[in-house]
């Protein structure tokens, strides 16, 4: 997901300029997100010759920008121009009157949510938002935390895993996480009966309600089992995350002034997924234990899986044939796009090798050695290529991911000592589940006062 990059220092470097970048970098990353691109929110007229739209495209020549049509799927909004959504927004902005009383400020924030998904409903579509809030606040914000809770349980007390072992078993499990790139990268140039996006949706769903089903009802489980049924589970909520990221960024290019607002939407359907979550995992935790939690789980992929299957995200489809052939080749072959899907080949690389090798290596200090040194490979990989497209987007990814790489993680160390170790604190499943609510109200918190 494209974020607001506040970086500080005398670089220049503003909040403008880091959302113009971002749109930059997305349009090279996911070519079919492209107003033009066959695949993308509208298609094409068909009486443009396949080749006079590939050389259109290959010389970026777009013609005007945006231009309003018709609507060509159903609970699809017309594509307007852009004075026409700036209009639509202001009208739909809640705002106190002069002569506010005290039911206008009770009222206040009802209404003004309300309004708030009003205009983006009219300006995308009620499906969309839908499946926006049900990826990001049933999949991710639910889902991941009933998975946080029930996975930590399920490993102590089923697997009966130490710590250290708990923990690469967590690493290897989320190796999904590690590699969305990839997905992007398939869905750009691997589309499923012509569709970009729909096909992966409904497939990650159908394999995260195959994983969490089969987690909660195996009688005699085993490591390896458990191990590759929890990636699948990860890779359910990670996919769909990587497509709606790039639908969000489509839509922001054409109405840029709602580009917060979808920003807002989605972390904010996440933060409340994870409150709700928080407060139910430790009841749920403590009565139906580990598999009971895991079935829970299920409806969350279930969900996403049945709103994609209705088509909740508009796309066309690409016809077959030639033209089907023509997208597919330019998705590979538009603007440099083929340094960017070897980086994220080789970072996916590295993540798997970190992920299968590492953990069994006896001699934690060569292991070591080994993280470091493929560590320092990817940062100059990852700098080499975005530097070429913007020094503005390089160095912030490579800020993040050294703070992310060189942050020790001792959460499944942490997770046993809180509730086993003779001399920790013995937390109950119940104050766990408080105590992850605190991160997800300051998320609300921040989205408030970005909004501001």
């Amino acid at each position: 997901m494209s974020r607001d990059l506040g970086i500080g220092g005398d670089n220049g470097f503003s909040l403008q300029d880091a959302h113009y970048e971002v749109d930059q970098i997305e349009e090279r990353l996911h070519p079919s997100h492209l107003p033009h691109h066959h695949a993308g929110y509208l298609q094409a007229p068909q009486e443009v010759a396949i080749e006079e739209e590939t050389e259109a495209l290959a010389q970026g020549e777009e013609g005007e920008p945006f231009p309003p049509t018709s609507p060509a799927l159903p609970g699809v909004p017309p594509r307007r121009a852009v004075e026409e959504y700036r209009v639509r927004y202001k009208e739909r902005v809640h705002r106190l009157p002069a002569d506010a009383g005290f039911r206008d400020y009770l009222m206040f924030l009802p209404r003004a949510i309300y309004m708030f998904i009003d205009r983006l409903c009219d300006a995308f579509g009620f499906k969309f938002i839908g499946l926006l809030m049900c990826v990001y606040g049933l999949s991710q914000g639910l889902g991941e935390t009933f998975m946080a809770m029930s996975s930590d349980y399920y490993l102590k007390d089923i697997l009966k895993l130490e710590p250290a072992s708990a923990q690469a078993f967590k690493s290897l499990t989320h190796l999904p996480w590690n590699i969305k790139p990839i997905y992007g990268l398939m869905s750009d140039t691997l589309p499923i009966f012509g569709y970009h996006r729909g096909p992966y949706i409904i497939m990650a769903g159908a394999l995260g309600v195959f994983a969490w089903v089969t987690l909660a009802i195996q009688k005699k489980p085993s490591f390896s089992l458990s191990a590759f049924l929890l990636l699948i589970a990860n890779y359910s909520i990670a996919s769909p995350d990587v497509i709606i990221d790039a639908a969000v960024t489509e839509r922001s290019q054409y109405a840029p002034m709602y580009a917060s607002d979808l920003q807002s939407l989605s972390w904010g359907s996440h933060a409340v997924g994870g409150i709700i979550g928080c407060t139910t995992v430790g009841q749920a935790q403590a009565h139906i234990h580990s598999r009971g939690v895991f079935a829970l789980t299920s409806l969350t992929a279930l969900s996403i899986l049945v709103l994609a299957g209705m088509r909740w995200l508009p796309e066309k489809q690409i016809p077959p044939g030639a033209e089907r052939r023509v997208a597919c080749q330019q998705a590979w072959q538009k603007g440099g796009q083929r340094s960017l899907y070897l980086l994220a080949f080789f970072v996916a690389v590295c993540a798997i090798f970190l992920a299968t090798t590492v953990n069994h290596i006896q001699d934690r200090m060569i292991g070591g050695y080994i993280t470091v040194a493929t560590g320092v490979l990817v940062t100059i990989a990852v700098y080499m290529v975005l530097a070429k497209i913007s020094p503005k987007i390089a160095k912030p990814a490579i800020y993040f991911f050294l703070r992310e790489a060189v942050q020790p993680n001792i959460a499944e160390a942490m997770f046993y000592f809180y509730t086993s170790d003779p001399d920790g604190p013995h937390f109950t499943p119940q104050f766990l589940g408080i105590l992850d609510c605190i991160a997800s109200v300051s998320m609300i918190i921040g989205i408030a006062l970005y909004n501001r």
